[in-house]
């Protein structure tokens, strides 16, 4: 079960950071308007959310979490993946920070993927600390 998580892993924080990729490309070149600096900084924190899940995909085999957490986990860095995609690239496109609930529908639905970002992120490290937590009481001697 753990080798079916840690593949699945590998393949989305491989899609996450592409995404990340593709962003700061498309800034780059110029291809995303007048806007640069907002997608320019967009792809920063997609990338990083891609690079985060790859590494933790390589320390998943070393925790120690029940089936029901270790699905958590993988689930928890998902949504904070694929959140970050979507909440930078509406607040780059928009050039509005999406951290509150008000104005237009794009600024909801950019709130909305924020707070994906911020449940995944958090559950992650709350359950990367749990495995490692209950790993490291394992591997203690008697």
């Amino acid at each position: 079960m753990m080798n079916k998580h840690r593949e699945r892993l590998i393949i989305h924080g491989s899609i996450v950071m592409l995404a990340g990729l593709i962003i700061g490309l498309l800034s780059s070149v110029g291809i995303l308007g007048e806007s640069f600096e907002g997608w320019g900084a967009a792809h920063i924190p997609v990338f990083i959310t891609g690079v985060w899940i790859l590494v933790m995909a390589a320390l998943f085999p070393m925790l120690l979490l029940p089936k029901r957490e270790a699905s958590a986990l993988k689930w928890s860095l998902l949504a904070a993946g694929y959140g970050a995609i979507v909440a930078s690239s509406i607040e780059a496109f928009t050039e509005v920070r999406a951290i509150q609930p008000s104005g237009p529908p794009t600024n909801w639905i950019g709130f909305i993927a924020n707070l994906f970002v911020l449940g995944g992120s958090a559950l992650a490290i709350v359950l990367t600390l749990m495995g490692c937590r209950a790993a490291l009481k394992e591997r203690r001697p008697a």
